[in-house]
């Protein structure tokens, strides 16, 4: 819309110009006398050139904020620790309540998953490629190990979507969205059915924004 208001300022400046052009009028004839001093009447025709400047000028502006400014509204940024899980949450934690249109998100940082040895793995938003035992499931299973995942809706059988370091999210509705990272939910509960914390063991920050793209 932008850019059609600043293409339609260009024509119009140039319109006006060659209007003014073809019908200015043509000086009167005057005689002058030392009795009677020379008058000068207003003509419209003495905007034209300046009209026709500004108003290109403004149109080029305008122009190039259209194509180059940035005109996505910032609707969330949060500081996310994957080191929460139950099993409501399922590791999620609520990013923002999303309503219907075309979303940004996007994701830089480190988190550091524990390891049996006391060590920790740095993982980067888009995950890493790690192989694990078949019967493990993860939460997007086509997406890399540890990659930055979200979820639509409140319930645990939400549509999970890809984010990493960048991604596009359409909204066909209102829906809140969580975050949350791709590693198999078997990993934090033991044998014997219960919670074992290992989740809780990891370090970190990745820090998320999302923008409604306008």
């Amino acid at each position: 819309m932008k850019i059609t208001l600043s293409i339609i300022l260009f024509i119009a400046g140039i319109g006006i110009f060659l209007w003014g052009k073809k019908s200015k009028p043509q000086p009167e004839a005057s005689t002058v006398t030392p009795a009677t001093p020379a008058t000068q009447k207003f003509s419209w025709g003495s905007l034209i050139v300046p009209g026709i400047i500004l108003g290109t000028i403004a149109g080029i502006i305008l122009l190039l904020w259209s194509l180059f400014g940035n005109h996505n509204k910032v609707v969330a940024e949060m500081i996310f620790t994957p080191n929460v899980w139950s099993r409501e949450s399922l590791g999620c934690q609520k990013f923002f309540d999303g309503e219907k249109g075309k979303y940004r998100i996007s994701a830089t940082g480190l988190w550091y998953k524990s390891t049996k040895t006391g060590n920790f793995l740095a993982i980067p938003p888009e995950g890493k490629d790690l192989s694990f035992p078949d019967n493990f499931t993860l939460p997007l299973p086509s997406a890399p190990f540890g990659v930055l995942i979200g979820r639509m809706g409140e319930k645990k059988d939400g549509a999970y979507f890809l984010i990493g370091k960048n991604a596009t999210v359409v909204l066909d509705d209102k829906y809140p969205i969580f975050l949350t990272v791709n590693i198999p939910q078997e990993w934090n509960v033991s044998s014997n059915n219960k919670i074992n914390g290992v989740f809780a063991n990891n370090k970190g920050d990745l820090v998320v924004k999302a923008e409604k793209l306008l």
